[in-house]
């Protein structure tokens, strides 16, 4: 029997080499299949888990500004985008997109708690339809976001959003070079090869699976076993690990995303005086935070904004609090705050975030003020922050941008999430004024003036950059490019090859 069983084996695997090989002469690989964090519970536009979503459906550019459905684009003045569709494009049930479809793709993201946050000034009762490869879209106001914001959006057509039932939820159809056939909450998105994609490229491989994993150090484990081709946000420790070992490849993706010290600057916590915040700065060292957690993977931070962020330029502060202890005591003393004190410091309750918290008491500790840890759970930390009387003075914080312009990220950062409870009449009209003006030097002349005010108020302290990490095996082709192209956007995964 166990003969039979091994002949029966070793057919099958002929059987696969044989089929692979054919594959690879038809201009195509197999499978592919990538291990990711987290899963958003449903396929719909607005939502499908993250990554996964662009390899199904497709956005009308990407963040670098090359066109995808979009052939190309103008603006007839402040207030108006004119969108030209390039010719051909059908989803994988066969319906023609069209300009239509782009309206209605953005009108779904009213009712879509993810993407409602980029269409804010989409004025649609001044859009119209001029034809079917023609849309003018129109802002209530002129907004840079409105225009940078849209590489995010998912497109669908009216007739395959409809006929869903559920809004998609459960099955995705978009126009992309995968075609979604089946999806298990919490575990796996199964996709293949769209064989009537309209562009000019498709689909490298003939099957594109994602397994849900939240657990980093299995995701990494599920490349090293050969389940997965590529695990996504691996630890510091595995990516080292596997980097020594060299037998799969590891790459770091920058973005938007920061670490920060929030400061509460009102009137229930010592940190409303700026001299103890610039204190609390000048004494925390995000490079040996760096070290101690994330093994050197992480990136300096040079300044109030994320380093990949437009609109900004570097070298506006020379000294962006490098570390000082004898220029963090004088602020101390400054400040009128003695040796001893007692601030409450907050956290995400997971490991990582423990462990940057443990390292900032300890380096507070240095200039003569005692540190109390308050972690809470993930999902209840965004709203204990913007309690001003939370008890907190200040907290650990991850914050990114949705559109990586150095305006939005500062007003999504003070304003939007009302964490920092810091206010400035000054630095919200020049806000306001940066998200109005569409000329690029203009954006750069207000925004040195946001910087200027937020270096020397305090009212955050950017302490590292964030890199998302990555390991993937050697069969995996293009990685540099797809890398490249993302420009701190979204990385594309159906662009591997």
């Amino acid at each position: 029997m166990k003969k039979v069983f091994a002949l029966l084996l070793a057919g099958t695997m002929v059987l696969s080499m044989g089929s692979a090989a054919l594959a690879e002469e038809a201009g195509t690989k197999q499978s592919l299949s990538i291990a990711i964090s987290s899963d958003f519970g449903t396929m719909a536009p607005g939502y499908m888990s993250g990554v996964a979503g662009y390899t199904v459906y497709e956005t009308l550019f990407l963040a670098d500004g090359t066109g995808v459905l979009a052939d190309s684009w103008e603006f007839p003045d402040d207030t108006h985008m004119l969108v030209h569709l390039k010719e051909g494009i059908h989803d994988s049930e066969g319906n023609p997109f069209t300009a239509d479809d782009v309206l209605y793709s953005l009108d779904l993201m009213h009712n879509d708690f993810i993407s409602a946050m980029y269409i804010p000034f989409i004025d649609f009762e001044n859009s119209e339809i001029i034809d079917d490869l023609t849309v003018s879209i129109a802002t209530t106001e002129p907004n840079v976001d409105a225009w940078k914001l849209m590489y995010d959006i998912k497109m669908t057509t009216r007739e395959a959003y409809e006929a869903s039932g559920d809004g998609m939820a459960s099955l995705a159809v978009g126009t992309g070079k995968y075609k979604m056939v089946e999806y298990i909450p919490s575990s796996t998105i199964k996709l293949v090869r769209n064989e009537n994609y309209w562009g000019e490229v498709p689909a490298a491989y003939d099957n594109l699976t994602f397994y849900i994993i939240t657990e980093s150090s299995q995701r990494a484990i599920a490349v090293e076993s050969g389940q997965c081709n590529v695990a996504v946000e691996i630890s510091a420790s595995d990516f080292n690990r596997l980097n020594e070992e060299g037998t799969f490849n590891t790459a770091k993706v920058g973005g938007f995303t920061q670490y920060n010290l929030y400061y509460n600057c009102s009137e229930y916590s010592l940190c409303s005086n700026e001299h103890l915040r610039r204190a609390i700065s000048y004494a925390v060292d995000g490079d040996t935070i760096n070290t101690v957690v994330f093994k050197g993977l992480y990136g300096h931070a040079y300044g109030t904004g994320a380093v990949n962020c437009s609109g900004q330029d570097l070298s506006w502060i020379e000294d962006y609090y490098e570390t000082d202890l004898d220029k963090a005591k004088a602020e101390l003393e400054e400040a009128g705050i003695p040796a001893g004190t007692k601030l409450v410091l907050g956290c995400p309750a997971n490991d990582i975030n423990l462990q940057m918290a443990q390292v900032v008491q300890g380096m507070v500790s240095q200039i003569g003020l005692e540190v109390e840890i308050q972690s809470f759970e993930t999902a209840t930390y965004d709203e204990v922050l913007t309690q001003p009387d939370s008890g907190l003075d200040f907290s650990v914080r991850q914050n990114g941008c949705p559109d990586g312009y150095y305006g939005n990220q500062i007003n999504v950062r003070i304003n939007s999430s009302n964490q920092i409870h810091y206010e400035n009449a000054e630095r919200n009209d020049l806000l306001a004024k940066s998200l109005r003006t569409l000329d690029e030097e203009k954006q750069l002349e207000i925004n040195k003036q946001i910087a200027m005010i937020i270096y020397e108020a305090c009212p955050y302290y950017n302490y590292m950059e964030m890199n998302i990490l990555y390991c993937y095996d050697n069969s995996i082709e293009g990685w540099d490019e797809m890398v490249e192209s993302a420009r701190g956007g979204t990385i594309h995964y159906e662009c591997l090859r």
